[in-house]
């Protein structure tokens, strides 16, 4: 699904030059988390949830890796549930 322009996307835009304006400079720069979030309100298929930073992304993998040990030690138990 191809999205038209949004608000929010306006918005992104225009904080951008605000801040680029604020400091006075002819040039238009983009820190690492404008281009992030630019990235993010122009696509198409937007993620439900956005980590930014290395941290973040080592952080949750961790708690996923520590999730799927505790699914995979006690997937017996769970299925063991099951009505037939």
């Amino acid at each position: 699904m191809k999205r038209e322009p949004s608000i929010r996307t306006d918005l992104c835009v225009s904080s951008l030059f605000l801040r680029e304006s604020r400091f006075g400079g002819s040039r238009f720069l983009l820190f690492p988390d404008q281009v992030a979030m630019l990235k993010v309100a122009l696509s198409d298929n937007p993620p439900a949830h956005l980590l930014l930073g290395s941290d973040a992304v080592r952080l949750v993998e961790e708690k996923i890796k520590s999730l799927q040990a505790d699914f995979d030690a006690w997937k017996s138990v769970s299925l063991s549930t099951d009505v037939a």
